[in-house]
């Protein structure tokens, strides 16, 4: 079955969408292209652009003390704010390639550490009642899935509206 152009009914509903993207890896620029070929309606259609900036780096005084001397605190804390940084600035193209298309967006990115990125995920999609999320794939191997676990599967699990995952 072809799915590579999924037909636009005809409805003049308005549609919350979002779209969840990792600004910085190659399948960001395939899921808003593939976004705006297929589905999105500048009539219609309010998005939400999401990010969760992971920060696995949940530095504590504790944690310092495992830091060699040359890195303190406050220098691992600058790379984290030149990360979100770097992340916001690439949200924004991302946001305005969307604008371009008279696409209503806002953008929003939170951060987060570990895997609650997909909880957070989870938790801005059912409140804020969305209609659709679409999300890209980072095709994992099996043997990957298996030991990492898979973010999509996990939220299209818990999410409770349809889910697109652009491959």
């Amino acid at each position: 079955m072809d799915t590579s152009k999924i037909p636009r009914l005809p409805s003049k509903s308005p549609r919350h969408i979002i779209i969840a993207i990792d600004p910085q890896s190659r399948e960001a620029d395939h899921t808003i292209q593939w976004a705006l070929d297929n589905l999105l309606d500048s009539n219609r259609d309010q998005v939400d652009l999401v990010f969760a900036l992971v920060l696995d780096a949940d530095f504590s005084t504790d944690n310092v003390a495992d830091i060699p001397a040359v890195y303190d605190y406050q220098y691992l804390m600058e790379i984290e704010q030149q990360i979100e940084e770097r992340t916001t600035t690439a949200m924004k193209q991302y946001e305005k390639q969307l604008a371009d298309q008279n696409i209503r967006v806002h953008m929003k990115v939170y951060r987060t550490i570990g895997s609650e990125s997909r909880n957070v995920l989870v938790e801005y999609t059912n409140s804020s009642k969305a209609d659709i999320l679409i999300m890209g794939s980072r095709n994992l191997s099996a043997w990957k899935r298996f030991f990492w676990g898979s973010f999509s599967d996990y939220v299209q699990a818990h999410v409770h509206c349809p889910v697109i995952i652009v491959k």
